[in-house]
Parts: structure tokens; C-alpha cells; sequence
């Protein structure tokens, strides 16, 4: 039906080689290895995922960068 998991995988870590920290990628890794049955590693992409959004997001929400 369309779905090629294997192929996202690949293309996703492609991706990762060079943005490691990509929040967006690591969801979507994770969204891609859950669909190829790969449930542990992606746990640890969604995980690592979760962490990059929030780090990302801390100085926002507490003003850093403001000049504040």
C-alpha cells in the first residue's frame, strides 16, 4: 500500500548523517522503524526526539535570547 519502511529508514538516516540532532528526522525515524517492527530502536529515536523538541524549546519559553 505504498508503506516501504525499509526505504524511509534509510533515507531518514541519511538525513540524520547530517543533521544528528534533528528533532523532526528523529520523529519521523521513529514513526518509520515502528512501522518496520524495529519497536526498540524506535523508542530510542522518538525518545531522542522528544529531548531535541524540548531542548529546543526551553530558551523560548524562559525568555533566554531575549535580552531579557
Amino acid at each position: 500500500s505504498g508503506h516501504r519502511p525499509a526505504e524511509a529508514v534509510a533515507a531518514l538516516r541519511r538525513g540524520l548523517a547530517l543533521s544528528p540532532d534533528d528533532p523532526d528526522l528523529l520523529r519521523e525515524l521513529g514513526r518509520a522503524l515502528r512501522l518496520a517492527g524495529q519497536w526498540d530502536e524506535a523508542i530510542a529515536a522518538l525518545r531522542q526526539a522528544a529531548v531535541g523538541a524540548m531542548a529546543a524549546l526551553f530558551p523560548i519559553c524562559c525568555g533566554w535570547g531575549s535580552g531579557q
